[in-house]
């Protein structure tokens, strides 16, 4: 061990404080899994603003949203005293609106972000609402404030359960219990999510020169670790790529590496049907696990066309010896129907080839990889 590694060694042995970590309410939608999926929240979202459903806050949702609108732009409120909520609205350029709330005469425009920026072109969204200029309006829901452009206004998701909690009184008594218990744990994965920087943290951060470049040297070795096994797993550019997709191959592997540059999955896809079925290697637990340990969670992976089959061929699967595991289910963005866990040992992520190895001979030694090959003949058969 270097001298500069051997003292940040002895630093964080003598580190008689460190504040702890924010602790975090769980949730249901921990629970479920979709604490950040904007699908998710969409879904959610679009039960509460309808005040015809089953939750009876009637227009909380829509009433406060305005609200929060007038505040922010200045413009007057939209009645819509009758409106549809249209999820995943397509434009006329292929392209969804999360949300849009709407009647003949006016319209709510909501892109909702969780995690992900703003990459849409939310201009096309606006012109493909026919609607009266004078009546549109257009929310950029977010965790994080951004800039507002010169269509669409931004709330984040914290402003809005904030006001959503100011004005539930008027609405909590005739409400119904199971779903204000639903509303009870969304917005605390709002708050779960919406990051605020701990005061003790900033002060142990700056309260003398000697732990702020420690912990920067500390946060470099951390990327430095991330940045290793996500290259080991994904490659670190295309021709790395490739050698992953010959060692695959070298071992009659009818895989191919699809790098998402995410630091938490990739995906390593069957040749013949990329983006319907894949293995999905969950890597984020190679460097932040706690219970169950260093490893990678290996899904087998369906979408789209081949997630709608294997629901509908359960029975001739089954037949097969191909059953999903029990506590899976399809969701709407694809369906992870079976599980396998590679254990790793601190020696094995040392380098770049032991990881590969390690992945490669797991694949091989798997049902999942079998079991998905088997799912494409009987897609093809059928």
């Amino acid at each position: 061990m270097d001298n500069s590694l051997q003292e940040l060694s002895s630093w964080l042995s003598g580190c008689k404080y460190i504040p702890p970590k924010r602790s975090r309410q769980r949730t249901l939608l921990d629970i479920a899994g979709i604490n950040h999926r904007e699908n998710s929240w969409s879904d959610i979202y679009a039960y509460f603003f309808n005040p015809k459903e089953k939750h009876k806050l009637g227009r909380l949702f829509i009433d406060s949203f305005n609200a929060l609108i007038e505040q922010k732009s200045g413009l007057k409120p939209l009645k819509l005293e009758s409106f549809t909520i249209t999820r995943e609205k397509t434009n006329d350029d292929k392209k969804r609106i999360d949300l849009l709330i709407k009647n003949e005469e006016e319209a709510l425009i909501i892109e909702n972000k969780v995690y992900a920026g703003v990459y849409n072109d939310l201009s096309s969204y606006w012109e493909s609402v026919k609607v009266p200029e004078i009546n549109k309006r257009g929310v950029i829901l977010s965790l994080v404030p951004i800039k507002n452009t010169n269509i669409f206004i931004n709330i984040t998701h914290k402003e809005f359960a904030n006001e959503i909690i100011k004005n539930i009184p008027t609405y909590f008594q005739s409400a119904d219990s199971k779903s204000l218990l639903l509303l009870q744990e969304f917005i605390q994965n709002i708050y779960n999510e919406t990051y605020a920087m701990n005061e003790e943290e900033l002060k142990f951060y700056y309260q003398n020169e000697s732990n702020r470049i420690k912990i920067n040297r500390l946060s470099e070795i951390h990327s430095n670790v991330i940045n290793h096994i996500r290259n080991s797993i994904e490659g670190k550019d295309k021709q790395d790529k490739e050698n992953i997709n010959t060692l695959l191959k070298n071992r009659c592997l009818y895989l191919s590496v699809e790098a998402k540059d995410n630091n938490r999955f990739t995906y390593y896809y069957y040749n013949e049907y990329s983006r319907q079925i894949m293995l999905t290697l969950k890597y984020v637990s190679l460097w932040n696990y706690e219970a169950n340990g260093c490893r990678i969670d290996m899904y087998l992976e369906v979408k789209g066309d081949m997630l709608k089959f294997v629901e509908s061929h359960k029975d001739l699967l089954k037949e097969k010896g191909i059953v999903p595991d029990e506590q899976s289910t399809p969701q709407n963005w694809g369906w992870h129907f079976q599980k396998n866990t590679i254990r790793f040992e601190t020696d094995e992520l040392l380098n770049q080839d032991s990881i590969r190895e390690k992945i490669i001979k797991s694949i091989m030694d798997s049902q999942l990889y079998s079991n998905g090959l088997k799912i494409i003949e009987c897609y093809q058969n059928t």
